[in-house]
């Protein structure tokens, strides 16, 4: 009977955890967010983005992300499932990948500031 009930206790504990981000979620996120940067970067002149080293040493600072895995995942994901990533990233500020000037406006607007994506960015 013991055992029951703090299975019981245990189920009941579980389901009233908050509903958060998984872990997972948490590094494809960053990940995502980082490719963004990459993107605007490539396409806009007078624009630079931290190396996969710089933007890991960023997760585990800033976002308490293991270091290791988010360069695992920078280096060695499918470039498709990045470009992904970065596109979603882009998606939720309502940007389209292919519109080059409304890139770099914003781009320009959150470079190094306290923005997901901006802390990336550096302009010239």
């Amino acid at each position: 009977m013991p055992r029951q009930l703090f299975a019981l206790v245990a189920v009941s504990v579980f389901l009233s955890l908050p509903k958060g981000a998984t872990a997972q979620e948490k590094y494809d996120q960053f990940v995502g967010e980082w490719v963004a940067s990459l993107q605007i970067a490539r396409s806009c002149p007078g624009m630079t983005t931290y190396d996969q080293q710089g933007a890991a040493e960023i997760a585990r600072s800033q976002n308490k992300l293991r270091k290791q895995k988010v360069l695992r995942l920078l280096f060695y994901s499918k470039t498709e499932l990045l470009e992904q990533q970065g596109n979603i990233a882009l998606s939720k500020r309502k940007l389209d990948p292919s519109n080059k000037q409304s890139l770099c406006r914003f781009g320009r607007s959150v470079a190094g500031k306290n923005d997901s994506i901006g802390r990336f960015l550096r302009t010239n």
